[in-house]
């Protein structure tokens, strides 16, 4: 599928059937566009949405006492410091009971003697996959959206290489995503975009064979 927004033109898989976009920006950008010349046709003024009136008159309610507060920042939830901690406590006074009593620690039904039962834990691996198909498509997109070696292009095909082979002892260490790091040190070479086929090649022969065709060439 091509998602519809023009600006885009990318080739995504839907997870619904109904979807038009390949992400949340893509179809909030569509969305303002068209609010712009619809109201352009009537001759309406642009309304304008400013974060710093909203936080000075808009008062929020407090997720743990449930007493309403004047926010000091957009991702403020909790009234205090003290809310926020007594928060943190209850959460995991629950979680710990819920994990003793053999029930499932998001929603409390009962599991078969696991953390989760089988309506969360497919919902969490759904997210999981989303989230991880979105740093990939974030890592193609800064490192050039192909293959450095065959020039490769689809989505699926294209893998993260270590320029000096140390891959497993980097996964070994590592604590947090191996994408969002790449990310981050884009510049510093130890990174590059590759197809599977090149990437295994690498990896168990030392060498590619599009580079023997080039040379032959």
């Amino acid at each position: 599928m091509i998602c519809t927004n023009k600006k885009c033109n990318k080739r995504f898989i839907r997870i619904h059937h109904s979807q038009k976009y390949c992400t949340r920006e893509c179809n909030r950008k569509a969305s303002k566009l068209r609010d712009y010349y619809r109201d352009r046709q009537n001759n309406k003024p642009r309304k304008r949405n400013f974060n710093t009136n909203k936080l000075s008159t808009v008062k929020r309610k407090c997720c743990f006492c449930k007493l309403y507060y004047l926010p000091k920042s957009n991702h403020q939830k909790f009234c205090s410091i003290k809310c926020r901690d007594k928060d943190k406590k209850t959460k995991s006074y629950t979680y710990e009971n819920r994990k003793k009593n053999g029930l499932c620690v998001e929603c409390g039904k009962v599991s078969a003697n696991k953390v989760r039962c089988k309506s969360c834990r497919l919902k969490k691996s759904h997210y999981q996959k989303l989230h991880l198909r979105k740093t990939k498509q974030k890592l193609i997109d800064t490192y050039g959206g192909k293959c450095v070696c065959c020039k490769e292009k689809i989505f699926e095909f294209l893998s993260l290489d270590h320029v000096n082979g140390d891959g497993s002892k980097e996964r070994n260490i590592m604590k947090t995503s191996l994408y969002l790091k790449a990310i981050r040190e884009k510049g510093s070479g130890k990174y590059r975009l590759l197809c599977m086929n090149c990437n295994t090649s690498l990896g168990f022969y030392g060498y590619c064979p599009h580079q023997f065709n080039k040379e032959m060439k």
